[in-house]
């Protein structure tokens, strides 16, 4: 039962991406297409940790570009992240996969301050620092 865990994870996180996906009523196209990329690296999430980690950082990014909303307003987005920052640093070895993991991890981030709109004060704050200097 525990092998097969990742993959009912992703099945889970799929329908409730689907179902956020439905309510939301802006950036559905850019969050419809992006959900496989999203959801489904959890089910090699122990198998793969980094590049599925990875998989999943790049999709935020892109969707983020293409105005989506899993960037910062979606609960499967952080579930999926939390699980899969959890699983590169269980399973990885090595003290470069846990710098891979934590390049993702800053990669998040800085994917949330760019595009999510309630992390519009933290870009400012940025931006008004940049212009002091």
């Amino acid at each position: 039962m525990l092998r097969r865990a990742p993959v009912i994870a992703a099945a889970l996180l799929t329908l409730t991406g689907a179902v956020e996906v439905l309510l939301t009523a802006d950036g559905r196209l850019a969050s419809a297409s992006a959900l496989p990329a999203v959801v489904l690296p959890v089910a090699w999430c122990r198998c793969a940790p980094l590049p599925a980690l990875w998989v999943v950082t790049v999709a935020l990014a892109l969707q983020g570009v293409a105005g989506g909303f899993w960037v910062g307003s979606a609960v499967t987005s952080i579930i999926v992240l939390a699980l899969l920052l959890y699983c590169s640093a269980r399973y990885a070895a090595g003290a470069w996969a846990l710098a891979g993991a934590a390049g993702a991890a800053v990669a998040v981030a800085a994917t949330r301050i760019a595009f999510d709109p309630s992390a519009r004060p933290l870009r400012e704050v940025h931006v008004r620092q940049r212009r002091c200097v």
